[in-house]
């Protein structure tokens, strides 16, 4: 679906390693349909312009987004892999949140926007909320 003016599409895919990713590039986008990876559909909207959202990336095939400067220089510091800046949140105080929950069996995060989704995955004693990671 088309955007919201001065907004762009955030995709969410659940990866074959059971990992979700998300990612506003259509080319990158595109590149995971080809490879047959499952498209769960667009996340949310992000604005064009505000405060950034960082991407990183692991040895061990993990990515991890946040707004933090500080958590993004931490992860570069401890090894990650800088993938820069892949989409921007609300710089306000209002707006739709995106929570940040985390898998302490696995590692993996999810983010997610639905607050049913979050108390979902929150009945299951391997996840802990990490609270809200940005507004969009």
């Amino acid at each position: 679906s088309i955007p919201n003016e001065g907004y762009e599409n955030v995709y969410r895919f659940l990866l074959k390693d059971g990992r979700h990713f998300w990612t506003s590039s259509v080319s990158e986008r595109n590149a995971l349909l080809n490879a047959g990876e499952k498209f769960e559909g667009i996340a949310w909207e992000s604005p064009l312009a505000g405060e950034p959202i960082y991407r990183t990336y692991s040895s061990d095939g993990k990515h991890f987004w946040t707004k933090s400067l500080d958590e993004f220089k931490s992860l570069i510091k401890s090894g990650w892999r800088d993938e820069g800046t892949v989409w921007s949140s609300r710089n306000q105080t209002s707006g739709q949140v995106v929570y940040r929950l985390y898998n302490i069996k696995n590692g993996n995060h999810l983010f997610t926007s639905s607050s049913q989704e979050k108390s979902t995955v929150l009945s299951n004693s391997e996840w802990r909320y990490e609270g809200v990671s940005w507004l969009n």
